[in-house]
């Protein structure tokens, strides 16, 4: 996972990242636990002298707003959601998008096959880290039976309570984004891993 520069460098005094909701890596702005990846630009570039303001905005739109200079920075995309931003040589973590599912579910992932019986809760406008996930996504997602795309600040919840109520058998996430996310709504017990 990276900062992903979409110019070269910054010249403000102030840096602005944003990026949506996705903790433990970015979590709320302007608390004391704002994600492990804020608080590594703070300390990063307050050592050269800038500050950093951070704000979350949906993914698509944390995504427009760098590419019109409105931010610096977006925190944890992959190049396949923004091929022109600059990446950094040295990542800040290594994400292995997983597949979710409830526990009473016999349900496992062993290749894109699988899919053809569930349906897939995903978030709107994210590029996830298989070529065929991702095919799989676009080429389904006006089949609510295939793919339903949650967008908006709580993209997430919103998959994790349709995956509690059986509207989703599936979700696609981050394992820390997912667990943590879930063990705040109190639901870290319904759910598991399903296959990466």
């Amino acid at each position: 996972l990276n900062f992903l520069m979409h110019f070269p460098t910054a010249y403000a005094d102030k840096i602005v990242i944003s990026g949506d909701k996705w903790c433990p890596f970015n979590c709320e702005p302007n608390t004391a636990k704002p994600g492990y990846m804020v608080e590594v630009a703070q300390k990063i570039f307050s050592k050269a002298g800038h500050t950093v303001e951070y704000k979350v905005n949906p993914w698509e739109r944390a995504l427009q707003e760098c590419r019109e200079g409105k931010l610096n920075a977006v925190i944890g995309a992959i190049n396949d959601e923004a091929p022109d931003f600059i990446f950094p040589t040295n990542e800040l973590a290594i994400n292995v998008d997983s597949l979710f599912v409830l526990k009473e579910k016999n349900w496992t992932y062993s290749d894109i096959s699988s899919f053809s019986k569930v349906s897939i809760g995903a978030i709107k406008g994210y590029a996830y880290g298989s070529d065929e996930l991702n095919e799989y996504i676009k080429k389904n997602e006006k089949n609510d039976k295939a793919v339903q795309l949650a967008f908006g600040d709580t993209a997430l919840e919103t998959n994790i309570k349709k995956l509690d109520a059986g509207r989703i058998d599936v979700v696609v996430e981050s394992p820390a984004v997912f667990f943590y996310t879930s063990n705040q709504m109190k639901m870290n017990d319904r759910f598991k891993l399903a296959g990466k």
